[in-house]
This record gives structure tokens, sequence and C-alpha cells, in this order.
């Protein structure tokens, strides 16, 4: 059973070639990716400087309101560490078409992926103005045997309106589990200690008078504070799903209307976060990446 590829959302369905005139536009989109790359990092350091030696507010906003239409002029580009794939992309030729339905909660829609660059190179059969690039992810396929699960649910308890059973979790469901919120490594561990360790170290220093600047103890600071930030929030995460990796089990659950099942929804029993619906991946598995 085959993987399914998402992008910004929408299930890969099929593919198609690029057509000459398109990969002209590919061509064209790299070969002025630097020249404008560097133009734009030019407006940006001017109105970066505009913004610090002016005092007046107005000024501020004109600059900010003349850079915005400059922007709107600048055809689409790719930046350098975007070009490499758009090479690739240019050599294989291919373009994925995604499109869903949607729901209230993931809207729908049609675009075209070129897949190594990731760009969205149509929306609603259109040209972004803008290149725009779609978050990509990939989902364990439905086992065979979940189907056969969701009709052997028994009532909850003597709760004849709530029927429940369970399933394991297949070799591909548990890889995807655990590549959502991987353990945190040792490597990590140490970068938040020695950045902790550094912060207060240069802090005393610096009071001490024995460093003359505070950009030290505040460069350690604010690593302390991102690494300290996204290591703990990492380790929440894995601590929230690793109840559910161990147990290798979702629960079924479908309830009674009348003499009809509702279709089957399946959940992690530790976290209680939803996976599938009516056999396919819950929707925040279709928009977050492994990491």
């Amino acid at each position: 059973m085959s993987e399914q590829l998402w992008y910004a959302g929408l299930p890969v369905v099929t593919t198609r070639s690029l057509a000459p005139e398109e990969l002209k536009n590919v061509d064209a989109i790299v070969a002025r990716g630097w020249t404008y790359s560097a133009a734009f990092a030019l407006l940006v350091v001017a109105l970066l400087a505009i913004a610090f030696l002016t005092t007046s507010v107005w000024t501020t906003l004109i600059a900010v309101m003349v850079f915005r239409g400059v922007l709107t002029q600048f055809p689409a580009f790719a930046p350098p560490w975007t070009a490499r794939e758009l090479r690739r992309d240019r050599a294989e030729g291919v373009v994925y078409v995604c499109q869903a339905m949607g729901d209230d909660d993931l809207p729908g829609g049609a675009i075209e992926v070129l897949p190594r660059s990731r760009v969205i190179w149509k929306r609603n059969g259109m040209r972004p103005i803008t290149l725009e690039r779609a978050r990509v992810t990939t989902t364990a396929a439905l086992p065979q045997h979940a189907a056969a699960a969701a009709n052997f649910v028994r009532p909850l308890d003597d709760n004849e309106q709530v029927l429940v059973h369970q399933r394991p979790l297949s070799e591909g469901e548990l890889r995807e589990l655990d590549a959502y919120a991987p353990a945190v490594s040792a490597p990590r561990l140490v970068l938040v200690g020695v950045a902790t360790f550094g912060a207060v170290v240069s802090y005393m220093l610096a009071m001490e008078g024995r460093i003359t600047t505070l950009l030290v103890p505040a460069a350690f600071g604010v690593l302390t504070a991102v690494t300290g930030f996204t290591t703990f929030r990492a380790m929440r995460l894995r601590r929230r799903i690793e109840g559910d990796i161990r147990y290798g089990y979702v629960l079924i659950v479908r309830i009674r209307d009348g003499e009809t099942l509702s279709v089957p929804h399946e959940f992690l029993p530790h976290s209680r976060i939803l996976w599938t619906s009516a056999g396919e991946p819950a929707n925040w598995r279709k928009i977050v990446s492994a990491r």
C-alpha cells in the first residue's frame, strides 16, 4: 500500500508534463533569480535605514507603501535557495496535480505543484503572481484491516449509542506518528545547557566589568530562549504521543443514529488525537509536516 502525498493539504491525484512554453517560463524565473533577489535585499536595507534614521511616522509609512508598490512590479523570480530545485523540476518536466473538495475545517480547491521546489505553479487554473511554496506532507495508507475492524464495534459500557473497537497501527502509521514528534536528541539538550551556561557566565562577567558590552550575554540569552523554547515544545509533543506509539493501537468510535451508524472515527487513545475520519487521514495530518 502506497503512501499519500499532500501539498498545501490537497492530495496528489495525477501528474502531467510541462508544456514547452511552461519550460521557458521556468527558465526565465531561474534566470532572473539573483538579480531580483539582490534588488529585494537592497529595498529591505533602504526601508530599514529610513525607519531608523527618520523620526516621522508618516515618512516610514510612505516608505512602506512605496516598498509594497515596487514589489508588485517584480515578476515571479526564484530566490537562490529555490533555483536549484527549480532546475531539477525543469529537467524532470513533471507537474503534480492536487485537488480536493474540502470541508468545514480544510478548504478545497485545485493546485499544480512543481514537486522538487514545491512551487505552486497554478492555483485553480491560474498562475500566481508571486512564487508560493506549498507545505508537503506524507501520510501512511489506511491498512486493509481497518475497514473490517470498523464493522466489529461494540457498545461502550452498555451505552447503545456509542460503539467502539480498536485496531493495531500499521508499521507505516507508526513511522508517520513517530516522525511528527521524534525523541529529543542528546546534542540538542547539550546545546540548551551550553547556551544557558554561557548566558549566566557572560552576564556575571559583564556585571564585574570583565566584559565591556552586554551584547555577549544578550546573544547568549536569545540563544537560550530560542533553543529552550523549541526543545521544551518538542519534549512536550513527544510526551503527548509517546504512549500512543508504545501502545500501537487506535480506538474506533461510531455513533448510532437510529438504525444506522456514523462513519468510523479513529482516535489515538492516550493523546486523544483524531487519527482518521471515514477512512481518510485527519486534516491535521494533511498539513503538518514530519520533523
